[in-house]
């Protein structure tokens, strides 16, 4: 019974965000979790997620035309004063650990096709249930604030009050299998 009250404590330390006082950090267990439940479906699977120092690595199976392990790496850009997206540059690469002589061409072929921009449909096509995510040739530019998770949080009232409106992203950092988001107050009459 210990064991199990143990193992209960750590999952939920795994997935737990941690508050500082000028942001949050996100541990990766839990953006992938959550990204999986928005974006698997039956010809896309979230294999995994990596954050280090250098940005995130995602490894995605696609099933069409034939199964196909791709990494999409993306780097997190600055964030614009008084924005409420997220800008991500990305690019696309076959994951050197194909299982098969095929999947490893397939690969290849796809990270060609990334740099002529078939990738990029292929990922809008991929995302366009999702209205806070929207792709271009080298950006996800994601749309924070129009997340439903997200949105819960910053609608949530608090004794009348809404503390979390009128907060954006200043500043992005990965890194050890951790997001780490820095937040400012905006300023009433301030875009900065």
């Amino acid at each position: 019974m210990w064991h199990q009250h143990w193992q209960n404590w750590q999952n939920w330390q795994r997935y737990r965000p941690h508050l500082h006082r000028d942001g949050i950090s996100l541990p990766a267990a839990l953006l992938l979790k959550q990204l999986k439940s928005w974006l698997d479906n039956d010809d896309l699977i979230i294999e995994d997620l990596l954050l280090d120092e250098h940005g995130a690595v995602f490894w995605l199976r696609i099933q069409h035309p034939a199964p196909t392990i791709l990494q999409l790496h993306c780097r997190p850009e600055t964030a614009a004063a008084g924005s409420d997206s997220l800008r991500l540059h990305y690019h696309l690469q076959a994951d050197d650990s194909q299982p098969s002589l095929r999947g490893h061409l397939l690969g290849k072929a796809a990270s060609l096709a990334a740099n002529s921009g078939m990738a990029t449909h292929l990922l809008q096509k991929l995302a366009a249930p999702l209205p806070w995510l929207a792709i271009d040739q080298q950006y996800l530019t994601l749309h924070w604030h129009d997340i439903p998770a997200i949105q819960r949080w910053l609608n949530a009232t608090v004794l009348g009050y809404q503390p979390l409106t009128g907060w954006r992203i200043a500043a992005i950092h990965t890194r050890h299998d951790w997001l780490r988001l820095q937040l400012k107050r905006r300023q009433p009459g301030n875009q900065g």
